[in-house]
């Protein structure tokens, strides 16, 4: 960051550039939990301000102004000119489950992510501004659920993989069980912004609508250090029949 010294004539607006610069920079910062105190971030900075010349995006770098509804089949996904957003979020792993049914269609898996910077969170307001009504309480954490269809649904969700060391084609790097995942892991979700109808007018075009953000795949970027506790009871025990 530059700092540049004035006269009193334009000392006021040397000091609102320094004071935006500062907070720009401010609002870009990452913050890891606890737990990862010492790591390096840069890695993470990475795919937090990755796009592509296609269509995606990381959180922070969808062209907001410049995305909107598709059209045809593609009515209920958010696009940038014809193509659905591919969206990259990286955060915190707060919550994520598991649901099987043979009944239920909505079966699947939903994971809730705490982001690690401001600007961040000021995008994921954004892509939700695109929501009818616009929504009045800010969203400060990320959610994205997967729901399943016929046999899937008594399948455990499986695009789950391991970016610990690289991050590359997903037939090239490895799945991980469900089971690897521990809250408090730094992970990368790629989802698909969908907005789902609230209610539909006379003619049946869309009128009221909700934002969400379907799951597509899961991969690990870091770990969270596991501690196993020693099993310090005796469990053996006789049995006489």
């Amino acid at each position: 960051m530059s700092l540049f010294l004035a006269s009193d004539s334009d000392s006021d607006e040397s000091s609102v550039a320094a004071s935006d610069s500062s907070n720009s920079l401010t609002r870009d910062a990452i913050v890891l939990p606890w737990w990862f105190s010492g790591q390096s971030s840069e890695r993470l900075r990475v795919f937090l301000d990755y796009r592509d010349t296609a269509s995606r995006f990381a959180l922070s770098k969808v062209p907001i102004m410049a995305v909107g509804w598709g059209k045809g089949r593609d009515a209920m996904v958010l696009c940038v000119k014809t193509q659905p957003v591919q969206l990259w979020v990286v955060g915190t792993l707060q919550t994520v489950s598991y649901v099987l049914s043979d009944v239920d269609p909505r079966a699947g898996c939903d994971v809730t992510l705490k982001l690690l910077r401001d600007i961040d969170r000021d995008a994921l307001s954004a892509i939700y501004s695109k929501a009818r009504p616009y929504p009045r309480e800010p969203h400060v954490v990320f959610h994205a659920s997967r729901s399943s269809k016929g046999s899937e649904v008594i399948e455990l969700f499986p695009n789950i993989y391991d970016a610990t060391e690289t991050y590359k084609a997903k037939s090239a790097m490895m799945r991980l069980s469900p089971r690897d995942l521990v809250v408090g892991d730094i992970v990368l979700v790629e989802a698909t912004v969908i907005r789902r109808s609230v209610r539909r007018g006379k003619a049946q075009e869309w009128s009221y609508w909700d934002v969400e953000f379907q799951l597509d795949a899961i991969s690990r970027l870091l770990p969270r250090l596991r501690i196993k506790k020693e099993d310090t009871g005796d469990n053996t025990f006789d049995v006489r029949l």
